[in-house]
């Protein structure tokens, strides 16, 4: 589940967040998206101020689309690996409880334990 929403986070981040934009403003076409908004509310400038607020979709630059889809794919990539390292630190089974079923098994294996240590 973490790697499947790290994809899609990533993917929504990328593709629909004002995070992107702000970060790297060269990557994304200004004008195109006030032409697209001109286009939807036929000029109307209250509209247009609602609409930009709300718009989340931002058009790349002309040519930068490989560079913001490639600025994802590495964002996502060190999310995950970030997701494996944790993942892999900490221990599925906490020690307190490690160390009894251990003991169990042992005893269950070799049953004389049990009564020569009691």
């Amino acid at each position: 589940v973490a790697y499947g929403s790290v994809l899609t986070n990533c993917l929504i981040i990328g593709c629909t967040s004002h995070q992107m934009h702000s970060w790297f403003p060269s990557l994304f076409d200004e004008e195109a998206k006030r032409t697209s908004l001109q286009a939807l509310c036929d000029g109307d400038e209250a509209c247009m101020a609602d609409a930009e607020k709300d718009a989340a979709i931002l058009p790349a630059a002309p040519g930068k689309g490989t560079h913001l889809m490639s600025l994802v794919f590495l964002f996502e990539h060190a999310l995950l690996i970030v997701c494996y390292v944790i993942r892999s630190a900490i221990n599925n089974v906490p020690k307190n409880v490690l160390v009894p079923y251990k003991r169990q098994k042992f005893l269950e294996q070799h049953p004389e334990a049990r009564h020569a240590s009691g």
